[in-house]
């Protein structure tokens, strides 16, 4: 009984400061390219709700190839034609793409959005 008293005040005065080391495997330890295979298959939404989850899930958002999938396929003419400065668009990751296409933007001396 004492010994295990004075092996729970060890563990709780241990100078160390890295977290104990889990024997079963974790979202984390995914690599990243299997992460990225999944957001693939998600919505936008659920892609960034996602990346919130753990560094894996968040390094794998920003992958151009994850939001190039949601990119319609002549993505580049809508970028010619919403953003007068096309190489500012074509310096983006998709992800920033993504989101300038996804908000409302007047086109054509403002006829269009």
């Amino acid at each position: 009984m004492g010994s295990g008293l004075s092996s729970f005040l060890l563990i709780c005065n241990s100078t160390t400061t890295a977290p104990p080391v889990s024997p079963e495997p974790g979202l984390g330890d995914l690599p990243e390219s299997v992460v990225g295979y999944i957001l693939l298959h998600l919505t936008p939404q659920e892609i960034c709700t996602l990346a919130s989850l753990n560094h894996a899930f968040h390094h794998a958002s920003l992958a151009d190839f994850v939001w190039e999938s949601k990119l319609p396929k002549n993505y580049e003419m809508f970028v010619s034609r919403v953003f007068d400065d096309d190489k500012f668009c074509y310096n983006l990751c998709k992800k920033d793409v993504y989101a300038k296409l996804s908000t409302p933007t007047f086109i054509d001396g403002g006829t269009k959005v």
